[in-house]
């Protein structure tokens, strides 16, 4: 009994050894076998079939095989060189992935759903075009049969097999082994048979982390045939971008280039229109940041006070404001109505607390009124304001081209090249709308942040090491960026101002002008005129960007504190400056 008990054992050990071989080895994995077939055309162009055979001692769910495109060619006389290649054709054993990642084409090989131990054995075939030969007098085939990409195994048994295209002199012919820089040509037997090279590394011989091996044949001058190089798509390329830029500067000069404005001073606020009114009148759109000035507006109309106290929490010293109702709206505006009604949703009486991440909601509300296509059409001609996408769509298209021809003629995988071209895409053309676009700095800044995260390190990774390897590629690139930038330009000028939309932009900015130049004397007439004068023009001043300029004008000239405000100020009185960095605040 205890005999056949032995032998059980004995024999699922054995099992167990077969299916999980035991690791005798400084790496996870080794690879054992590794044959190369090269048929070379007379265009310098290798057809390449690889059979490896793996060992994995740990499990793995496969290997990758990286293969360069750009190769640094050291000869035995003491020249260099940088050839450039294209991977295409891709084929594999095996579930395969296609990337480009330091100037390498990486294939992953392997399903991320199984994993591996033991033996495995991958054959992967792909066309490994070189670019035409600039060698002066000569002709060279130079290739890394075994790439120096291997950096965390070995490799044995190596076997080689080229087919060249037409006869060669034997005696030009090279190997060398080991670390990149290196020149060992030892330990490599092969024959030569008609005009194929068959050749292994000795059997004994094993490479190293990072070690290759090179073929190297000199060639007389015309061996290899010039490829014409077709740059159609790169042609077609600059000239969408380039008809674009053309298109967006004609449109601009027909139906978007405006009528010439006479700037005229005024001392109040042209039409007696409110200040969002006005900031609409004079930018073309209304900004967030422009609604705020109503609540200056509708204090020194008598319906809200606005008092400053000093906190009562944890952080004493710290201001607090509270905005009190002092009577409902009972004029005819929408816009200050709706100010109104979203101020004092929750009562009479309202604090920062009452207001954040609700009054942002009648902030948009008032911001789409103002920007009503209704009231566009009232300062721009109608027939401006409906071209602004025909920029955006050349805009869209040349950075397309310029991102996913590259990839695609590099990687042959359109899953690839939309990936590669999605996220730049997806950063820099929102950015450009933005920046370019009739936004708020900060929403200018955050557009820059947004293009360098989404667009910038994605195009560092995936599209920039495929453009910078042709001087084509990266043209089309410079162009298309060069044009969309104009193009945005001329998006952001494109609507011409009515008849009227340039006179009242002729009237505010005269009374811009007033804002930020006005003299004492005459400030000082004005204000004898209207005590509440500096009050009345404040929130304008403050949609002009200008309330700084406007409070400075007032430093000499004494002014008496608003009915409608306390706190803003030392010893009780009440100090603009104060109230400025409050409206900031807000």
């Amino acid at each position: 009994m205890k005999k056949k008990l032995l032998c059980l054992i004995a024999f699922l050990g054995l099992i167990v050894l077969a299916a999980f071989p035991a690791k005798a080895s400084a790496y996870e994995y080794e690879l054992n076998g590794y044959d190369v077939n090269i048929r070379v055309e007379d265009n310098n162009i290798l057809h390449i079939t690889e059979t490896i055979q793996a060992c994995f001692y740990v499990s793995k769910h496969g290997i990758y095989r990286y293969i360069p495109l750009k190769n640094n060619i050291r000869r035995f006389d003491g020249s260099s060189s940088v050839a450039r290649a294209k991977v295409k054709n891709v084929t594999c054993s095996e579930e395969f992935t296609t990337s480009i990642s330091d100037d390498n084409y990486v294939i992953k090989i392997g399903d991320k759903d199984v994993t591996l131990t033991g033996d495995k054995s991958y054959t992967i075939s792909y066309d490994y075009e070189l670019a035409n030969d600039t060698l002066k007098g000569k002709d060279e085939f130079y290739f890394n049969m075994i790439g120096t990409g291997w950096t965390d195994t070995q490799i044995s048994n190596v076997t080689f097999s080229i087919d060249m295209p037409k006869e060669f002199d034997q005696s030009k012919l090279g190997f060398s082994w080991g670390s990149f820089g290196t020149a060992n040509s030892l330990d490599v037997p092969y024959d030569v048979e008609g005009n194929t090279i068959r050749g292994s590394l000795a059997s004994d011989f094993v490479l190293g982390p990072s070690e290759g091996l090179t073929v190297r044949l000199e060639l007389p001058d015309g061996y290899f045939v010039p490829r014409a190089e077709d740059h159609t798509m790169q042609y077609v390329n600059w000239a969408v971008a380039l008809i674009g830029l053309l298109i967006s500067f004609t449109l601009w000069m027909k139906v978007g280039r405006d009528r010439g404005v006479v700037e005229r001073v005024e001392f109040t606020p042209p039409e007696d229109r409110n200040s969002v009114e006005i900031a609409f009148l004079h930018k073309g759109e209304l900004e967030k940041e422009d609604v705020v000035s109503l609540l200056l507006y509708l204090a020194n109309k008598g319906y809200l006070r606005i008092d400053q106290v000093e906190s009562h929490g944890l952080f004493r010293g710290n201001k607090e404001f509270s905005i009190t109702k002092v009577k409902d709206y009972d004029g005819t505006n929408e816009e200050e109505r709706l100010f109104m009604s979203g101020l004092f949703m929750s009562g009479n009486v309202v604090t920062k607390a009452d207001l954040r991440y609700k009054f942002y909601i009648t902030v948009s509300s008032i911001v789409k009124l103002v920007n009503s296509k209704q009231n566009k059409r009232l300062i721009f001609e109608k027939n401006s304001i409906n071209k602004g996408w025909i920029p955006v769509l050349f805009t869209i298209v040349s950075i397309v081209l310029a991102t996913v021809l590259p990839l695609l003629d590099y990687s042959g995988d359109i899953a690839s090249a939309g990936f590669g071209a999605i996220f730049p895409c997806a950063g820099l053309i929102p950015a450009c709308l933005m920046i370019f676009g009739k936004s708020s700095w900060p929403t200018r800044l955050f557009a820059i942040v947004w293009c360098l995260g989404l667009g910038g390190i994605p195009f560092y990774m995936l599209v920039w090491p495929v453009i910078s390897q042709n001087p084509y590629y990266l043209a089309s690139f410079i162009i298309a960026i060069v044009c969309s930038i104009g193009m945005m330009f001329f998006m952001r000028i494109m609507s011409r101002r009515t008849e009227y939309g340039a006179d009242i932009l002729g009237r505010t900015r005269g009374f811009k002008q007033f804002i930020e130049i006005a003299e004492r004397d005459r400030l000082e007439a004005l204000v004898e005129e209207n005590p509440s004068y500096f009050y009345d023009i404040l929130p304008y001043a403050y949609v002009f960007g200008v309330s700084d300029k406007w409070i400075k004008n007032f430093e000499y000239i004494v002014i008496e504190p608003p009915e409608w405000s306390s706190g803003f100020g030392a010893y009780g009185g009440f100090q603009a400056a104060a109230f400025s960095a409050f409206m900031m605040d807000t």
